[in-house]
């Protein structure tokens, strides 16, 4: 069994996401305090804080090249933000649902959200442009994950 190598420190709400990126060299962190936290973690230091949504952080996830985070809140909101800066860029798109959690597709083109209303959302984050709305699936991650056509669309 594995021992912690070490605790991060930052938040004032519990850590509802974690993720890092494709490098290693970064990591960022959603909460209830409805911020994201972006850390070093070859210096196990925080980076950056990310202000601006007005609820609970759900997900969070980089993009491929490390430049982004995506984010997914309890507010319905997926939000843009630049890594280098911690300026939010944009807001991709507001919703009626809560959205639960976010992936990015391997060919950084688009980014694949879930929300509390069952459906899956596919967009062309880079172009702010709605590909597809899928209805009837679970909210949770894990099980898009395991969806063989969504499989495929992750993986190109």
């Amino acid at each position: 069994m594995k021992t912690c190598e070490c605790v991060l420190t930052g938040h004032s709400n519990w850590v509802l996401s974690i993720c890092t990126s494709d490098d290693g060299c970064l990591a960022a962190s959603g909460s209830g305090d409805k911020t994201i936290i972006i850390w070093d973690i070859s210096n196990r230091n925080k980076k950056l804080n990310l202000i601006g949504h007005e609820n609970a952080v759900a997900g969070v996830t980089f993009s491929r090249c490390s430049k982004f985070v995506i984010s997914v809140s309890y507010d319905k909101s997926v939000r843009v933000w630049d890594v280098k800066t911690g300026i939010q860029k944009y807001i991709l798109l507001t919703h009626t649902a809560i959205f639960w959690s976010i992936c990015i597709t391997k060919n950084d083109k688009y980014a694949i959200l879930s929300s509390d209303d069952c459906e899956v959302h596919i967009w062309d984050w880079k172009n702010k442009q709605k590909i597809a709305i899928l209805s009837g699936f679970s909210p949770i991650k894990e099980e898009i994950m395991q969806n063989p056509e969504l499989r495929q669309l992750l993986d190109e």
